[in-house]
């Protein structure tokens, strides 16, 4: 089991977390499903493994079809500039603190870049709920993890992001979350 559930996070990008322990436990469970369960049912997730919806329905995308690139972790840590100049993400608290661009929000100064990563595997692989947007191209799944209100925009389909690919990852609010305002850096919890 775990040297599948390493495995696993190594298919799905995240080679990083192959020695942390909550993110294996999150890998098996995955993978395993029932037979290494304590009794806990992810609430949107479906006995077929696909993510379900408040309503009932199932999208057929599920937390095994999701996947990451360097680059994808590199926009959610450092952020990345887009062809028209405007810059996105960057959401570790030390490239918040050296961009200061308005509006942008930071993951809690204690986490490491491994904590953030953690943190999106964990959605993925067990979101709170689950919305669907722009014309079902997108898939917002939200958790807390360590108190912190995290969001991860995974691809349905479109022009330019592979079916399950991952966005991007950023927190919303919760202890140690804080926006960049006016220079400063507020708390947002």
């Amino acid at each position: 089991m775990y040297k599948a559930a390493r495995d696993e996070l190594i298919d799905q990008g995240f080679a990083a977390l192959t020695d942390d322990v909550h993110s294996l436990t999150a890998a098996i469970r995955l993978l395993y499903g029932d037979s290494v369960s304590d009794g806990y049912k992810k609430p949107c997730i479906s006995e077929n493994g696909f993510y379900r919806l408040a309503d009932g329905s199932e999208l057929k995308l599920g937390p095994r079809d999701v996947r990451t690139t360097q680059a994808v972790i590199d926009h959610i840590l450092q952020g990345t500039t887009k062809a028209n100049g405007k810059r996105t993400g960057g959401h570790s608290y030390r490239q918040v603190k050296r961009e200061m661009r308005p509006g942008q929000i930071a993951f809690p100064r204690t986490w490491s870049d491994t904590d953030i990563i953690r943190a999106a595997f964990l959605t993925i692989t067990n979101p709170t709920s689950l919305r669907v947007t722009q014309q079902g191209r997108r898939i917002y799944a939200y958790s807390t993890v360590n108190g912190v209100q995290v969001a991860t925009q995974i691809s349905v389909k479109g022009k330019h992001a592979t079916k399950g690919a991952i966005i991007t990852t950023h927190p919303i609010r919760g202890v140690g979350v804080l926006r960049a305002s006016n220079g400063k850096l507020t708390p947002v919890e």
